[in-house]
């Protein structure tokens, strides 16, 4: 992509970096997960893999970015659409982090995120 990137004019130039620094970015990250880096044990025995937060907290806002100019949109609404979703991940990692639900889900007849029924 980044040979595609160099022959390319001006105006898409910057879809080829972009989509190149995003699946640069996630093939990193999911690769420390499969090698075994990139995760933390959290409440004793959980797994909680970090490196998946770090990598959605950099590609969302570029997947937003290369929605936003596909489609012409102008600054502030990419913006806009980019600061919302930058809640995202940081609201996903502490609901991941989430003990209580482990321990719901660890208890004989429990059920993890609740309505179990």
């Amino acid at each position: 992509m980044v040979a595609k990137a160099a022959s390319a004019d001006a105006e898409r130039r910057k879809y080829y970096f972009t989509n190149t620094f995003i699946c640069g970015v996630a093939t990193f990250a999911y690769f420390a997960m499969l090698s075994g880096q990139g995760w933390t044990a959290i409440a004793g025995c959980r797994q909680f893999f970090y490196a998946r937060y770090v990598d959605w907290l950099i590609t969302t806002p570029l997947l937003i970015l290369d929605l936003g100019l596909v489609s012409c949109q102008d600054f502030v609404t990419i913006a806009a659409v980019v600061g919302a979703d930058s809640m995202i991940p940081p609201l996903a990692n502490l609901e991941e982090r989430d003990v209580s639900r482990s321990a719901a889900a660890a208890e004989p007849g429990g059920t993890a995120g609740g309505g179990g029924g």
